[in-house]
C-alpha cells in the first residue's frame, strides 16, 4: 500500500514523537474549558478549517485562558528583500499570510484579545536561509548573504514597529 505525503509526514512525526498524532477532526473530542494555554508554533497558516478550528481551540479554553499562536509577518523586511522567492510564502501549504494587523482582527473576531506580540528573531535567519536556497541561480548568496539577511531584519524591525520576520501573538479569551 503506497501512502499519501501527508500520511507519511504524519507517520515521521509520530514516530518522532513516541506518540500517535491525532487527526485535527479530534479537537472537537476536547473537553470544554479545560486548558489554561493552547500553543500553536507555525500552524495556523497551514489549517484549511481555520474559522472552525479557532472556535474549536476557543471553546477548550478557560475562560481568561491564552492561545499563543507563531506565524511568519508578511509585512516583515524579508518580504520586501526576497519578494517572490521569500520562504515563508511556501504555497500551497502556507494557506495563510498574517500581518499583525490581520492577525488582531482574526482573533478579536472569535473572542480572542492580543495582550502582547513578541518577536522570534532567529527566525530571520531560518527563513533567510531558506529563501536564500530557493532563489535563482544568479541571486543566490552564501552562509554570509544568510547572515546578513537575517540580522538587517531584525534590526529593521527593532526600528519599525517590531515588523519581524515571525511573530509570536500572546491572547487571551476574553472572559464571558
Amino acid at each position: 500500500m503506497r501512502l499519501r505525503a501527508d500520511q507519511r509526514h504524519q507517520l515521521a512525526a509520530a514516530e518522532r514523537v513516541g506518540q500517535a498524532i491525532q487527526e485535527p477532526e479530534m479537537l472537537t473530542e476536547l473537553a470544554p474549558g479545560s486548558f489554561d494555554v493552547i500553543t500553536l508554533w507555525h500552524v495556523l497558516e497551514h489549517v484549511h478549517t481555520l474559522n472552525e478550528t479557532l472556535d474549536q481551540l476557543l471553546a477548550a479554553l478557560k475562560p481568561g485562558g491564552q492561545l499563543l499562536i507563531a506565524v511568519p509577518n508578511v509585512d516583515s523586511l524579508d518580504v520586501q528583500h526576497y519578494r517572490q522567492a521569500w520562504a515563508s510564502y511556501d504555497v500551497p501549504r502556507h494557506l495563510y499570510h498574517f500581518s499583525p494587523g490581520t492577525m488582531r482582527q482574526l482573533l478579536a473576531r472569535h473572542g480572542l484579545r492580543v495582550r502582547q506580540t513578541l518577536p522570534l528573531p532567529l527566525d530571520a535567519y531560518y527563513i533567510s536561509m531558506l529563501s536564500e536556497r530557493d532563489r535563482s541561480a544568479e541571486h543566490v548568496g552564501g552562509p554570509l548573504a544568510v547572515l546578513k539577511a537575517g540580522y538587517l531584519s531584525n534590526q529593521y524591525a527593532a526600528q519599525h514597529d517590531g515588523q519581524y520576520s515571525s511573530l509570536l501573538y500572546v491572547a487571551e479569551r476574553i472572559a464571558s
